[in-house]
């Protein structure tokens, strides 16, 4: 991977030896700190607009006029996301315990943190309630001040046997 940057440390474009390649334009309206246009491989161009807190909650436009926009919450959390083929995923917190809820068309992951910020547990479910559970273990660890990863457990229903990898 090769790469190029301009004056303010920003990469500008990021090639492989396949000819591949990212090119990044920035402006000025945002201290040139984030890219407002990307153009893969010279063809697709996709282009990206900020908020004044940098916050990117503006439609950025494809070639094919399809559009994608994220909103944001009081705290610069995200509120919603809506993609290209126009559906729409809310997002939702809580903080004791601290939750982050992500629905889609009647579909919901929650993924519960602990005091640290580390995944715990992520459940799916629709309407009719959870219909699978991960929980993940941490253990302490010298490498690094949060630990890490213990164990992960496969997939469950709610009251069924926990296995452990």
């Amino acid at each position: 991977m090769y790469r190029n940057d301009d004056i303010g440390g920003n990469a500008i474009r990021r090639w492989d030896g396949l000819g591949h390649e990212v090119t990044a334009t920035t402006e000025a309206y945002t201290n040139h700190s984030m890219p407002s246009r990307l153009t893969a491989n010279g063809a697709y161009e996709d282009t990206v607009g900020y908020t004044s807190w940098l916050a990117f909650a503006l439609a950025p436009e494809t070639p094919n006029l399809a559009t994608r926009q994220m909103s944001y919450d009081f705290f610069g959390r995200p509120a919603t996301a809506t993609g290209y083929d126009g559906a729409t995923t809310t997002f939702s917190y809580t903080i004791s315990p601290p939750t982050q809820t992500a629905t889609l068309a009647g579909r919901w992951t929650k993924t519960t943190l602990d005091g640290l910020g580390r995944t715990v547990k992520v459940e799916r479910g629709d309407g009719g309630g959870t219909k699978s559970i991960v929980d993940t273990e941490y253990a302490a660890c010298a490498c690094s001040p949060v630990g890490k990863v213990k164990r992960v457990s496969q997939p469950y229903a709610p009251g069924g046997p926990v296995y452990w990898t």
